[in-house]
């Protein structure tokens, strides 16, 4: 005969196994930011990550945002506007990008 313990043991189990652990140990934190690294290391918000998400060419790492920067293409996605540009600006100066010269702000 099965417990309720047993059966929150079965449940947390499955849920470990079907959902993405959040403290991935191959996901470490580094000092040095390069145009390699996914964008997910510029901390940026939901709603610009999905705005680039659904771009035309999603950008995956930090590299192809700056080029999208320096193409213009970057205002060209839809959900993009004012305060997210200063978002990504904000997010890529604190990862030390040099931005000043960019049509972001």
């Amino acid at each position: 005969m099965q417990t309720v313990g047993d059966l929150v043991t079965l449940l947390s189990t499955a849920a470990r196994k079907a959902l993405p652990d959040i403290t991935d140990p191959d996901d470490k934190q580094h000092d040095r930011h390069t145009e390699a690294c996914p964008l997910s290391c510029l901390h940026l918000s939901v709603r610009v990550t999905n705005a680039l998400k659904y771009a035309h060419t999603p950008p995956r790492t930090i590299g192809a945002l700056l080029h999208m920067i320096r193409t213009d293409q970057l205002t060209e996605v839809r959900n993009i506007g004012r305060r997210s540009l200063a978002e990504v600006h904000q997010a890529l100066t604190a990862t030390g990008f040099d931005v000043r010269h960019t049509n972001l702000i």
